[in-house]
C-alpha cells in the first residue's frame, strides 16, 4: 500500500472487525509475554526519531520503541472523538489510559 493508494482503500466491516480482533489478541499475547504496551519506554536516541502530531486540540510527541509506539508525557489529546472512532481498538485503549490515570485532563501525565 502506498501513500497515494491508502485513501482509496475500502475495507469491509468484517475485515475491520477481524483486524481489530487481531490487534486485541496481539495486545493480550504481548502482555502475557511481559511486554507492556503502556510501560514507560526509554527516550528516543535522537531528535530525528521523534514524531510530532498536531491537530485541532491535540499536540503530541512520540517515537517508535521496542514496545511499539511511545507517547511522551505532556502530550495532549483531543477532548472529543468522532462517532466512527467509538468502539474501535484505539478508542478502548484511549479509555483504558484515561481510566488508569495515564491520561488526565486530556494530557499524558506519565
Amino acid at each position: 500500500m502506498t501513500k497515494s493508494t491508502f485513501n482509496k482503500t475500502n475495507l469491509k466491516d468484517s475485515q475491520i472487525a477481524v483486524a481489530e480482533e487481531f490487534t486485541e489478541h496481539a495486545k493480550t499475547l504481548l502482555d502475557a509475554l511481559g511486554m507492556k504496551l503502556t510501560e514507560v519506554a526509554p527516550k528516543a536516541k535522537s531528535e530525528e526519531q521523534y514524531l510530532y502530531c498536531k491537530g485541532k486540540e491535540a499536540k503530541a510527541v512520540g517515537f517508535v520503541s521496542n514496545n511499539g509506539f511511545t507517547v511522551l508525557k505532556d502530550s495532549i489529546i483531543n477532548k472529543n472523538t468522532v462517532p466512527s472512532f467509538t468502539g474501535k481498538a484505539y478508542y478502548r485503549l484511549r479509555e483504558k489510559l484515561i481510566k488508569d490515570k495515564i491520561i488526565v485532563d486530556y494530557k499524558f501525565v506519565k
